[in-house]
């Protein structure tokens, strides 16, 4: 999971962007005609009862630098010889938009 595990903190699920080792910010990139930093560190997950390191691979994160909304993540895994193992999603946040009530009422069945 990616955003929503930031939005709802208790849900104690996973989140690549918490868990995000040695982030270092690699320049500033423009995403959708947004002016966006390019966050990069490497992730990874640990087996309890070991303790030991695995699935360890690249995450770069593009974060517009006025709203501070993420704007794209790119997950990057060790692959075969000769391919590519990339995982990109990009988003369209909008603050604070404006909702339509009628679409929050609920009208129970007749019965």
């Amino acid at each position: 999971m990616k955003i929503p595990t930031l939005l709802y903190g208790k849900s104690q699920l996973a989140a690549v962007m918490l868990a995000l080792h040695d982030p270092e910010i690699e320049g500033v990139e423009e995403i959708d005609h947004h002016r966006c930093h390019k966050v990069a560190g490497r992730a990874s997950d640990v087996y309890a009862a070991t303790g030991k390191e695995v699935n360890i691979h690249r995450v770069t994160v593009w974060i517009d630098a006025e709203s501070f909304l993420v704007r794209r993540m790119r997950e990057e895994y060790k692959a075969l010889p000769g391919q590519v193992s990339r995982d990109t999603t990009s988003f369209q946040p909008t603050v604070n938009p404006m909702l339509n009530e009628a679409r929050f009422k609920f009208s129970p069945p007749s019965s």
